[in-house]
């Protein structure tokens, strides 16, 4: 089963970590932060049943929802193997979705999401932009949304590829969070694969870092249409 790292960052006292594989003291020494109570792992367990028993038979999408949320002072990084063609996201404030309809849109309007392939936001604002065409994400990498609740009522998730933080994908979210997934109603083998495959549970590179929570840097990165060295975050 896959996991999902739950932590609260409370930063003011000594770091304090147990059972996990990357090296907290160098992460807080790259980022300049304490980071206090990384021992609390939950499990981020998909209910695909749920999804596919309650959505219409005739209908194409199905979102499918983990059990337990994100809650304010926490942060999650949900990750699957890329499917081509699947939102992965997360619902605010409810479990209450229209589970044959993809997320942002239709009943999901509390939805937030990636659309995986073209690389665009969807949410009930804004729909297939590209801002995140720059990220050359294909068949086996790992992909994820890191969702950030240390800011009551302003939560932000990011986009991440191969353990990487991307750009900030929303903000303003409200606890609780729900991580999610939308795909084809035939999609049912595809969402348990490429999820049950994860094999690793950290948070990502740059999961702190200030650059991604500079709107002026998300208004750069969201409009330029220019060669991948210039849109890569991580480019050197």
């Amino acid at each position: 089963m896959q996991r999902g790292t739950w932590v609260n960052a409370l930063c003011n006292g000594d770091i304090s970590f147990t059972n996990f594989d990357f090296d907290v003291q160098t992460l807080a020494r790259k980022f300049g932060v304490c980071i206090h109570g990384l021992n609390t792992v939950l499990d981020f367990e998909l209910n695909v049943d749920e999804s596919f028993s309650k959505a219409e038979s005739g209908s194409y999408w199905r979102t499918v929802l983990v059990k337990e949320a994100i809650q304010d002072g926490q942060v999650g990084h949900f990750c699957i193997k890329y499917i081509n063609g699947a939102m992965l996201g997360a619902m605010e404030g409810t479990r209450a979705c229209t589970f044959d309809q993809y997320l942002g849109r239709n009943g999901n309007e509390r939805g937030y999401a990636i659309y995986l392939g073209a690389n665009s936001l969807y949410s009930s604002t804004q729909a297939d932009k590209g801002e995140f065409r720059f990220v050359r994400a294909g068949q086996g990498d790992d992909v994820g949304v890191l969702i950030d609740m240390r800011e009551p009522n302003n939560g932000r998730m990011f986009f991440t590829h191969k353990d990487k933080v991307m750009g900030q994908m929303f903000k303003g979210l409200k606890a609780p969070i729900y991580p999610a997934i939308s795909h084809s109603s035939n999609g049912r083998k595809a969402i348990e694969e490429n999820y049950e495959s994860r094999y690793h549970c950290k948070l990502p590179l740059g999961w702190n870092d200030p650059k991604f929570r500079d709107d002026s840097y998300i208004t750069r990165m969201s409009s330029v249409v220019v060669e991948e060295c210039e849109t890569d975050p991580w480019a050197v």
